[in-house]
């Protein structure tokens, strides 16, 4: 484990059914098709299954009132993800996107490194990749700061996830100026 839970000896079926218990709470909120997907990738061991657990519990915690269980299952969730190689819960827990307070730095930094690498091959061709990298090369997180890449990635991000250019553009002037950079010339 990347830090210990107070579960730690329990059983991937017990984080499960754990989580299936917290989740049917909550039924209303959540696509079953998704969610019945999901945790069965979970519970073969599927990273980005997982990684999708940690971000419901996530949800429940952060805006739902979840209680301490759901922010448990959240931090186990993303832990073991990260754990089995997927990037995005890699980078969520180097970027402090989550509850998880006890990576020590150097973790979180061989993380962020790690999912960096993984996220930068599939970048080209899939916008939510590109966004991630984004994030990272403007912030430092795995990578040397450098805005000038992190707005590469970023308008890579937005020219496939925006179709109105108007708002694409709109988007873009709002991500230059959140990092101080001068607006595009016309």
């Amino acid at each position: 484990m990347l830090c210990g839970c107070s579960k730690d000896a329990a059983s991937i079926e017990d984080r499960i059914s754990d989580t299936r218990e917290i989740l049917e709470d909550h039924r209303g909120n959540i696509n079953q098709e998704m969610l019945k997907a999901t945790l069965a990738g979970a519970e073969k061991g599927d990273p980005e299954s997982e990684w999708k657990l940690g971000g419901l519990m996530l949800m429940i915690f952060t805006y739902v009132g979840g209680d301490d269980d759901a922010l448990e299952l959240e931090n186990f969730w993303f832990q073991k993800a990260a754990e089995d190689g997927c990037p995005y819960a890699m980078l969520d827990l180097a970027m402090r996107l989550n509850g998880v307070k006890e990576l020590p730095e150097e973790k979180r930094a061989e993380l962020a490194r790690k999912g960096v690498q993984l996220i930068q091959a599939k970048a080209e061709k899939n916008e939510q990749d590109a966004r991630y990298l984004s994030s990272c090369y403007a912030e430092g997180i795995g990578v040397e700061k450098d805005l000038d890449t992190a707005y590469k990635w970023y308008v890579q991000f937005i020219e496939k996830a925006e179709p109105s250019p108007e708002r694409r553009k709109a988007a873009i002037e709002r991500w230059r100026a959140s990092y101080n950079m001068p607006p595009l010339a016309e």
